[in-house]
């Protein structure tokens, strides 16, 4: 999922470079594929994305069996 965001934000950047669209978070949600089987988009998202965000996933917080929210000592959250 987070492959397709970035397939988004590029395709989004290359947009907004040639002039098609403007980097605004309303042209982002109208601009992207909205299925929600492919990302599930929030307001946040759309900032994100008109800003040039992207994400990645930070290996160091990849398990190889889950932990419990309440055992877990380490914080990870997505990395943009």
């Amino acid at each position: 999922m987070l492959a397709f965001y970035n397939s988004e934000s590029d395709r989004f950047e290359a947009a907004a470079v040639d002039g098609s669209v403007s980097r605004s978070a309303e042209s982002a949600r109208s601009f992207v594929d909205l299925d929600p089987s492919r990302f599930s988009w929030d307001s946040a998202d759309f900032s994100r994305l008109s800003k040039g965000i992207r994400y990645e996933i930070l290996g160091e917080c990849l398990q190889d069996e889950p932990v419990p929210l309440s055992s877990n000592s380490r914080s990870c959250s997505m990395s943009t």
